[in-house]
Order: C-alpha cells, then structure tokens, then sequence
C-alpha cells in the first residue's frame, strides 16, 4: 500500500534521481519504532508517522484510495520496517511545523511569515482544515505588520483569502510611497492590481465624504454650530442631505475639515484613518478663535469622525481586490 502526493509533477521536479543522496531522520515524535508510515519531504527528511493520526486530521489522508493507483513513493527497507513512503511537497522544517499541530505535543509558534505562508499553502494542499484556521490569527498578525510583504508573499504563492486580506489592510497606509523586497518577484499585474484596488478605495473614501449624508443633520440633534455659525465665513461643502437641490454651506474651519479629510483618505482610504489628529489640527485652531465655535468645535468634531468612519468602512467594505 503506498500513498502519494496530489502533485506528482512537483515531485518528479523536486527529487533529485540523478546523484545518490542519502535520507535523514525526523527528531521526536517523528522517529517511532510504531510509526506505520513515512512521509518523505522535499528535502528528503523521512518522518515516520501514524496514519491514525492524519486520517483524523487531514481529508487526503483520510481517502488514501483516491491516491493509490497514481505514483508510488515506493517502500522502506526492511530494517526500516518495509513502511510505504509518501512524498510530500514541503520542504522538512515546513513538514515539521505542520506534523506538530495534530500530533500530542507543544504547538509550534510561527515567527516568520515566509516559514507561514509556506505552511499554509501545504496545510491546504493536504486538508489540514484545522491547521488552516489556526494560521489565520498568525497570517493576520504578518499582514498588519507589514501589508505589502504579506500581499507579496501571498501573491507568489497563488493565496487569493490571504491577499485580499493583506490588501485590505494595505489601505492603512499610503502605498505609493512603500517598498518591500518581495516586490521584485512579483509580476507587474500583480502589484497593477493592488494600486488600482488602492486609488478605487481612495476615490470611493473621498466620495463618502461629499456625500454629507454621514453628517446625520436629520436626526433630531440641535443644528452644530459649523451650520449655524454666522461670525465664520461660509463655504459650500456639498447638497444638503434628502434635498440635493439646496446647497449645505458650513463654516470654513470646518469646510478646510472636509478637504484635508477627503485628501487624508484618498492616501489612506480607511476609517482609522480620520483619528490622525493632523487631520483635524489646523480646523480645530481656526474654530477655536471663533466665540461661537469654540465651546461645541472639539466635540462636533469626533462625533463626525465616528460618524464618517463607519460610512467609509462600510464602503470600502464593498469593494474586492480583482484576482486573476
């Protein structure tokens, strides 16, 4: 009985069978006398494992016979117990990381974002489904630290979730003016497709804001003082919400507001984007000189922020990174 990988090709391409090269062993729990199967990596790393223990864990090892009749890994000797050999497309520190998850021991922590996406792609490729949701809190933990990278990484390897994930996420920061290494490995439609996705992001972010229905000016509050003030100069900052034909006119503290917010989020369109304290300095100064203004400015001002905000999440939300 053997067992084989879904990619055949990979292996043919992998294994070297024109020199000798001699096999090594797994350290424990890899190493058992018990074991009743030998899963061979790329490298070629022999780990003697239980097919107990995967057929639980993984959905190719749990249906071996739709594999049985493809290319065999061939036999151990018999000192080795004249055990099947599956060859396996990860390389042996990849195939360790992921034999310990349902194995009875100590889950390993990934601290290198090459080593989890590597991880990932084999943990899909074999039905490690488990595996799988396990990696998404550690693969967010990459992408929030640096987007791009993840976004590359992601790309190389053919991880479409993950790449939108790291997309979404690349919209934190202005990503015209960031680089990373991994850039130089991806095709030029690849990264086309994530600034594109960027500046549609931007230019939908900025429409929300000229929208003015964010402001909420129908709910029954008492008129701010950015509408009503008549010692600020007046600006028009777009149609009066449910009456597109009436222009909204607002103070010019809080006319510059709107501009240097929509000018913040074409860069970076998110909703966290609007708590960068920059945004709002310069238009909290100038209201802050004004009698009127200067009690209710400060407070009208986060009440819009988290107003705007979720109106721009939510559209933004909308919105899908196009994969090829």
């Amino acid at each position: 009985m053997s067992y084989s990988s879904p990619q055949q090709a990979y292996k043919a391409e992998s294994i070297d069978t024109t020199h000798y090269r001699p096999f090594s062993h797994a350290a424990f729990p890899f190493d058992r006398t018990d074991a009743d199967l030998i899963l061979r990596s790329t490298d070629l790393i022999d780990f003697r494992v239980h097919r107990a223990i995967l057929e639980m864990s993984s959905s190719f090892f749990a249906n071996p016979s739709d594999v049985l009749d493809s290319c065999s890994g061939g036999m151990s000797s018999a000192e080795e117990g004249g055990l099947p050999i599956c060859h396996i497309n990860a390389t042996g520190h990849i195939l360790d990381l992921l034999l310990r998850h349902p194995y009875p021991v100590p889950t390993p922590d990934v601290d290198d974002m090459d080593a989890a996406y590597a991880l990932l792609r084999v943990s899909r490729e074999y039905g490690f489904a488990l595996v799988v949701d396990g990696l998404k809190r550690t693969i967010l933990r990459f992408a929030e630290a640096n987007p791009l990278k993840a976004y590359a990484r992601a790309a190389m390897l053919g991880c479409k979730e993950e790449m939108q994930l790291a997309a979404r996420i690349s919209l934190r920061y202005p990503i015209l003016e960031e680089y990373v290494p991994e850039l130089e490995e991806l095709s030029a439609g690849i990264y086309h497709r994530l600034l594109s996705y960027h500046r549609l992001c931007g230019r939908v972010a900025a429409a929300v804001v000229d929208d003015m229905e964010w402001a909420a000016l129908h709910d029954g509050s008492p008129a701010p003082a950015w509408l009503t003030c008549h010692l600020c100069p007046s600006f028009k900052v777009g149609a009066f919400p449910k009456s597109k034909d009436r222009d909204l006119c607002a103070t010019s503290w809080f006319h510059t507001l709107v501009l240097t917010l929509k000018q913040g989020l074409r860069a970076r369109p998110c909703g966290s984007t609007l708590f960068n304290s920059e945004l709002s300095e310069t238009s909290l100064t100038e209201a802050m000189a004004c009698p009127v203004c200067h009690d209710t400015a400060a407070a009208e001002c986060r009440r819009l922020i988290l107003l705007l905000k979720e109106e721009v999440n939510h559209a933004i939300s909308k919105i899908r990174l196009h994969i090829i």
